[in-house]
């Protein structure tokens, strides 16, 4: 049986998780990205997420 906190990897991800999101209504998804927006052990990767994007559309800042 596969254990619910395991984390997908690049290696073994096939998208199902995303496809079945994007396959709920509006409100379901919504719902849905607040659970996981909740989930402490996710904040981490969120800041790193968009710390990334910022540095990407300022010129001359290095992203790794």
């Amino acid at each position: 049986m596969k254990s619910i906190d395991r984390m997908p990897t690049a290696k073994n991800w096939d998208g199902g998780f995303y496809r079945a999101f994007l396959r709920l209504d509006r409100d379901r998804r919504r719902s849905v990205a607040l659970r996981i927006l909740r989930e402490k052990r996710v904040l981490p990767d969120l800041y790193d997420h968009f710390l990334i994007q910022e540095a990407r559309r300022e010129p001359g800042r290095k992203t790794c």
